[in-house]
């Protein structure tokens, strides 16, 4: 921005321009740093990242119980899972999933179960994918 702003004074542009231009490129660096400040104490303290949550699975779809609120998704609106050590994911497009971490079902056996139930309603995403 101040090489803009000195750019345009040697050019012949009025002098008040380089200033504008250097005090708004200033501001702008603020106004990011306030904002990753601002965001980052957000999204700490945020309920959906913070709060326990639960999740339910059967033969309609999943649903979550969250701080957030009570969610249910049918199983035709996903087209594959996959499993990690931490999660499960169930994939909905090429640029969009859904992420349900184990702790939301943290029994080994129910973890096997649910994964056989996710897996007669989607198919397995190869893990090469992941």
């Amino acid at each position: 921005m101040a090489l803009a702003g000195a750019g345009l004074i040697w050019q012949g542009v009025p002098g008040w321009i380089g200033p504008v231009l250097l005090c708004g490129g200033l501001l702008a660096v603020v106004m990011g740093f306030a904002r990753d400040r601002v965001w980052r104490r957000y999204y700490r303290g945020a309920l959906k990242y913070s709060a326990p949550i639960t999740a339910i699975f059967d033969d309609s779809g999943v649903g979550v119980q969250s701080g957030e609120g009570d969610n249910h998704v049918r199983w035709t609106h996903f087209r594959h899972f996959a499993v990690t050590p931490d999660f499960l994911l169930l994939i909905i497009d090429q640029h969009d999933f859904s992420v349900v971490p184990r702790a939301a079902y943290p029994d080994l056996t129910t973890g096997a179960a649910i994964e056989d139930l996710v897996g007669r309603h989607l198919k397995r995403l190869p893990r090469k994918y992941l």
